[in-house]
């Protein structure tokens, strides 16, 4: 509700508790306008920052984590192709390279059911595992 109020005509993506001590808690948005932002807040759900950009404010793809950088060029292409053969009518949100050594590459996805997942692929380009859930879930 607090993300909604600050962000009128948003979609919230996904919601995720933060642990990198900038707030309590992250939301990522669409705004009206078709552009990405990232929503801080604090324990009493009041809003201290908006990030803009790409989920997680282009900082990692999702909140900051590590060294994750957004996918480009052929990469993204192959890994955007992959997760839709294996996912049909799903949107890809983001696309980032994955440090925690599951996997070299993680999509982000809306199913066409409006569940979100994260999709986890190999150096190949492989799907290996598909996590249900937001982010970190």
């Amino acid at each position: 509700a607090a993300v909604l109020a600050a962000n009128s005509g948003a979609t919230v993506e996904n919601m995720t508790t933060e642990d990198d001590g900038s707030a309590a808690y992250e939301a990522h948005i669409t705004k009206s306008d078709g552009t990405h932002a990232t929503v801080k807040l604090d324990a009493s759900f009041k809003v201290t920052a908006t990030e803009t950009g790409g989920p997680g404010g282009g900082k990692g793809g999702h909140g900051n984590h590590g060294n994750e950088t957004d996918l480009t060029g052929d990469t993204a292409t192959k890994v955007k192709a992959a997760v839709l053969a294996a996912n049909s009518g799903a949107t890809v949100e983001n696309m980032t390279t994955e440090d925690d050594g599951s996997a070299a590459y993680e999509a982000h996805i809306t199913k066409s059911d409006g569940t979100h997942a994260t999709v986890k692929l190999d150096a190949s380009f492989k799907v290996t595992a598909t996590e249900t859930g937001g982010p970190g879930h």
